[in-house]
């Protein structure tokens, strides 16, 4: 799964580690809040 993201990342020109650090920093609080977290994926993430 990791692999996958990581070749999304990259398909969408989004630097992997970058786009990890802040997934994983949001992540908690996007669930808690009931935020949508399709929002976090490399396409939708770039910034």
């Amino acid at each position: 799964m990791v692999y996958s993201l990581i070749g999304s990342c990259k398909a969408a020109g989004v630097n992997p580690a970058e786009w990890l650090e802040d997934v994983l920093s949001k992540i908690y609080s996007y669930t808690k809040e009931n935020r949508n977290i399709e929002e976090l994926l490399p396409h939708l993430w770039k910034k």
